[in-house]
């Protein structure tokens, strides 16, 4: 190191040494040293040199402070299948990101476990960290001191019975095999039955894992099976307790037309909802009118559910527990009782329902003037659905549209355009995607697959609900006395922004970025389109997740200041706590949950959702393998069309265009050539006839192969494969037969 190099590490390091030192950015330490721009190069090489000897840390929003090692730290484990694992620990300890656990610092805690967990002073040593784990973020090293809450205590698989005696093969690949001891007494032992096995607490830390059989689903292949797999892998249950059905029964019409007199009456305002075409729930409705200022009043109407479910009643103990309703293939899990779900809180059309309503003014400009909330009662005159709206916007097809409607639609959908060029104007970030359904016959089996994407009726909907959302956030953080809860989306940490710019660099994108308005420039670029869907890649799995939290903070994404999740009471928790929060604000009463309530309940709900989310991706994943191996055995192998998404040594990682189904076509079963993949894994080389495939390139695959076991799919070129050639020669080497393969499922835009 440079002399210049070890005076500023000097100046550093007594800076965060010294007496009320409060942890800062780069720039502001930059900043506070006076330094010009080639001195804060410098600057960022010495942390990123501290920080890889463990030395500093990065704390959250990026600032910079001496490690606090040898505490005891807490946190939420998840194991790799080789072994190894990462704990996230919760906010608030000093150490920001994740800490890595090797095999033997393990104990007896297993995948999704929370507990207490010691780190050490120091990085791991070269090579200590497996290659495999993207490990960018994760600086430190820790071993597990106690284990504070089983993340399971059951698990469900196939069971086997080789030569050892009967086993559970888990459905959760991180989990190792299960020996069986036993089983109740109702149950017979079969073989290839889908069973859930309640887990014996290990004699001593790192003894494998061992439990009995406690339910029996039935064959693997037997009809619901696989969703009642992956329900009882998820710990869903689709009964509610007698109990709060019980409650339930309490309600009904009569109990809305006795609420309706104490609120807001806007039954004569022209609302109306927009949905998917299969929705039974309708928790949002629309209007817009006129004033007589000029300005235009946009109306967001949110489903009253807190009027329906008490504060720790029961029904609020078992939705708080839910969390979120969860959407499988062929059902939907919900958070309350369907009576309340699809009924008296749903805005069905010409009916009076209690709302919630977030009232926006905003000039011909799409500016936000003012705005209000009230309870209120509302009276829907449509019910629209999204291909119906989009038909409406496209070629002005009136079928089923009221006339009133058809103008504030109309309207509507000009302001919301407006919004949105604002919001992206602003550095809001937008990632395009599609969602996968699954269109099942009665049997449970696929009878077609359907690719939605969002247009112009979707856009419409998400931007008044991306504005009321917004407005409930800055009502809530406005008011001294309440506690709010809000949706927040981190900034990448300083390592994120590193690992991103080492990934778009081996794609060809140079320049580093280290802003949001650097990635929203480089999404904005004309790429070619082989880059498109891994540029896109290398920036999302660079980004944190957006959670739930008791403290206000950014939404990176959105690039809002403030944000909470207000709009979707009937199937979020945080969103009926919102709800509660704003009517204690509008009738001057006390906050209804105390700071550390919203920070258990939001805690709670951010793991809820992502396993609602592993949930549903896994059961359309499920169905989708089901469905091509019919496909396989009725010999409809193809040709489809496909794009080369990926590359591993092995093969090619192909998408299918019309379901995102991935699999993979492996070097090996492509006649007469070897291939060798570069270092970006972008480029695929063939060193007999110098054919190449890269990232991006388009192609016709057939089913060759698919493992429902295991949920893989082999393709196998179609045309022989066209890829391009090139002049380019080299000596290749063999590849492997098979990889592994799923359905890319895009983030849905509910999620944000």
């Amino acid at each position: 190191m440079s002399e210049a190099k070890e005076a500023l590490q000097t100046q550093l390091l007594e800076l965060l040494a010294s007496e009320g030192y409060q942890p800062m950015r780069r720039s502001e330490i930059a900043q506070r040293f006076r330094l010009d721009s080639a001195d804060r190069r410098t600057l960022r090489y010495v942390i990123r040199t501290l920080e890889s000897e463990g030395k500093v840390v990065l704390l959250r929003k990026n600032r910079i402070a001496l490690p606090s090692h040898g505490e005891n730290v807490v946190g939420t484990l998840s194991v790799h299948h080789k072994g190894f694992g990462f704990v996230s620990l919760d906010d608030g300890q000093g150490v920001d990101g994740e800490i890595f656990v090797p095999a033997d610092g393990m104990g007896s805690a297993r995948h999704s476990d929370r507990v207490q967990l010691r780190i050490f002073e120091s990085t791991a040593p070269p090579g200590r960290l497996p290659a495999s784990a993207e490990i960018s973020s994760k600086v430190y090293e820790g071993r597990v001191m106690q284990v504070l809450k089983r993340g399971f205590t059951e698990v469900v698989g196939l069971l086997q019975r080789p030569s050892s005696g009967w086993r559970l093969i888990p459905d959760n690949g991180r989990i190792e095999e299960v020996p069986i001891t036993g089983c109740a007494d109702h149950i017979a032992l079969v073989k290839n039955h889908k069973v859930v096995v309640e887990l014996d607490e290990p004699e001593f830390p790192g003894a494998p894992l061992r439990g009995r059989v406690v339910e029996d689903l039935g064959a693997m292949d037997e009809p619901g099976v696989d969703m009642l797999s992956v329900m009882r892998m998820y710990d869903l249950e689709q009964a509610f307790p007698a109990e709060v059905m019980k409650a339930v029964e309490g309600f009904g019409q009569s109990t809305i037309e006795a609420i309706s007199e104490q609120r807001e009456d806007l039954r004569e305002w022209v609302t109306f909802t927009i949905d998917p075409v299969d929705a039974k729930d309708f928790d949002d409705a629309l209007s817009l009118r006129r004033l007589e200022s000029g300005l235009w009043q946009i109306g967001v109407h949110i489903a009253d559910v807190s009027a329906f479910v008490p504060q720790d009643s029961v029904i609020d103990i078992e939705a708080q527990r839910r969390a979120t309703s969860v959407y499988l293939a062929d059902r939907v899990v919900t958070m309350l009782p369907e009576n309340l779900t699809n009924e008296l809180c749903s805005l069905r059309p010409d009916q009076d329902r209690l709302a919630h309503s977030v009232l926006i003014e905003v000039d011909d400009e799409g500016e936000l003037r003012s705005y209000d909330t009230c309870k209120s009662v509302i009276h829907s005159r449509a019910r629209l659905h999204y291909g119906q709206a989009q038909a409406f916007l496209d070629e002005q097809k009136t079928d089923g549209i009221p006339r009133d409607v058809q103008e504030s639609l109309k309207d509507l959908f000009n302001l919301t355009g407006m919004l949105r060029k604002k919001r992206f104007a602003s550095g809001s970030m937008v990632f395009e995607g599609a969602e996968i359904k699954c269109v099942l016959d009665e049997d449970g089996k696929v009878a077609r697959v359907e690719k939605r994407t969002s247009r112009e009726a979707n856009q419409l909907v998400e931007e008044c609900m991306l504005l009321a959302n917004k407005v409930v956030a800055v009502t809530l953080n406005g008011h001294e006395l309440t506690n709010g809860i809000y949706r927040i989306h981190e900034a990448p940490r300083e390592k994120q922004w590193q690992s991103m710019a080492e990934e778009l660099q081996l794609l060809g994108i140079h320049e580093p970025p280290e802003t949001r308005e650097d990635i929203n420039a480089i999404l904005g670029e004309e790429l070619p389109e082989h880059l498109v869907f891994p540029v896109t890649v290398a920036i999302l799995r660079n980004l944190n997740r957006a959670v739930y939290s008791e403290k206000l903070d950014e939404h990176f994404g959105l690039a809002f200041e403030m944000y909470s999740h207000f709009t979707s009471p009937i199937r979020r928790y945080p969103d009926l706590m919102a709800h509660r929060m704003l009517e204690a604000i509008e009738s001057n009463e006390l906050p209804p949950y105390s700071f550390g309530q919203v920070k258990e309940i939001a805690r709670h709900s951010s793991e809820r959702e992502q396993m609602a989310e592993e949930a549903e991706k896994l059961s359309v994943q499920i169905k989708l393998i089901t469905y091509y191996a019919d496909l396989l055995w009725r010999g409809e192998t193809g040709p489809l069309k496909g794009c080369v998404t990926g590359m591993t040594p092995k093969g090619l990682i192909v998408e299918l265009t019309d379901t995102l189904q991935r699999g993979m076509v492996a070097f090996q079963d492509i006649d007469g050539d070897y291939f060798e993949v570069n270092r970006s894994s972008t480029i695929a080389h063939g060193s007999r006839t110098g054919r190449e495939f890269r990232l991006g390139t388009k192609v016709n695959v057939l089913l060759a192969r698919v493992d429902t076991r295991n949920q893989r799919i082999d393709f196998a070129l179609a045309d022989g494969g066209a890829g391009k050639k090139n002049k380019r020669s080299g000596r290749g080497k063999k590849q492997g037969k098979r990889g592994r393969g799923g359905p890319q499922q895009r983030r849905r835009q509910r999620r944000r």
